[in-house]
């Protein structure tokens, strides 16, 4: 016991003086360190002052730049109020030598004329005047087409504004040209450009919802902001559609304009669809993280399974056959993880 006691005692004492040993070099270390500190500080001190120096000089310089620029045009301006004074005394000789006639005031010319209109200014003038007087007839066919167009379908009346933006896009410019043909049917023309975008923008984020498939090498998070900000846009569509329908329908209908695609049975149904694929893909992406990462807090996941289905129940006024097999799938893991 003696022995083993005395070891330790060596031991504790060998690291002892290891441990003092080390703090001198740390402490010689720290000496430079801050002799070094002081050293830069000198130099950034250096620095500055020979920064204020320059700026003084170049200050100065600007200074006196600016004496010199005042002094060259006092310089001129006394000389031209000196041509001034001759022509004044001329003039008033010249006068006198008239007899004091009726005195005859003349505006000195300016130093430098007046520049000509740009041409660029007048070219685009130009052209839309060139295009109201060449494009008359191509227009008035135009305007016939618009003012005789009856589709029933909306994707009909989507072609037809792309072929007439086609055909349009051949004047200078549109509106400044078609202000000068007072037949053109300027309001069912928007109002067909108004439907045909408002019908594509619908139309794409549909596909883009029921084409979208869960990659599993995204990760997780990932994978669920991508969802809820598809669903984020189709809601936003659904609102916007509902709160336009009603005015928007009746001015189609006077324009003979489809209207129908936008109440509930026409593209709102597909969004409503769309939403719940995405639904059934979100709680299959919670399903297979439950399964397969063991580090999962399975309370969260279920709770955002349970939460997003929810929200999309209600935009969707329920669930369809799939939407129901998924959740009954992460109904019983929850009730079984209980």
């Amino acid at each position: 016991m003696m022995r083993e006691g005395d070891a330790c005692v060596a031991l504790l004492r060998s690291k002892f003086h290891g441990l003092i040993e080390r703090n001198h070099t740390l402490e010689e270390e720290n000496k430079q360190l801050r002799h070094e500190v002081s050293h830069l500080k000198g130099q950034v001190s250096s620095l500055e002052g020979q920064h204020t120096d320059r700026k003084m000089m170049w200050k100065r310089l600007e200074n006196f730049a600016t004496s010199n620029n005042y002094m060259e045009r006092q310089f001129v301006h006394n000389n031209d109020d000196a041509k001034e004074a001759m022509d004044l005394n001329n003039s008033a000789s010249y006068s006198r030598q008239r007899l004091f006639r009726t005195p005859v005031v003349k505006s000195r010319a300016p130093r430098v004329p007046n520049p000509p209109p740009s041409p660029t200014c007048i070219q685009p003038i130009m052209k839309i005047k060139s295009d109201v007087e060449n494009q008359g007839d191509f227009i008035n066919f135009l305007a016939r087409e618009v003012q005789n167009a009856a589709y029933k379908d909306i994707a009909d009346v989507e072609e037809f504004v792309k072929w007439l933006d086609g055909e349009l896009s051949y004047l200078v410019d549109e509106r400044a040209v078609l202000k000068h043909f007072p037949n053109w049917p300027e309001k069912k023309a928007d109002a067909m450009r108004e439907a045909a975008f408002t019908y594509r923008d619908l139309k794409n984020l549909e596909t883009e919802a029921s084409s979208f498939h869960d990659d599993r090498r995204v990760a997780t998070p990932m994978a669920f902001k991508r969802m809820q900000d598809l669903q984020d846009k189709i809601e936003q569509g659904i609102h916007n559609t509902e709160k336009i329908r009603d005015n928007a329908s009746a001015r189609y209908k006077d324009l003979m304009i489809p209207w129908d695609w936008m109440l509930d049975s026409g593209i709102i149904c597909q969004l409503k669809a769309a939403s719940l694929k995405l639904a059934k893909e979100y709680m299959n992406r919670i399903m297979n993280a439950l399964k397969s990462d063991p580090f999962a807090n399975d309370e969260e996941l279920i709770l955002r399974g349970v939460r997003f289905s929810f929200r999309i129940h209600q935009v969707a006024g329920g669930f369809d056959e799939g939407c129901r097999k998924a959740f009954q799938e992460l109904k019983t893991y929850a009730s079984k993880s209980e």
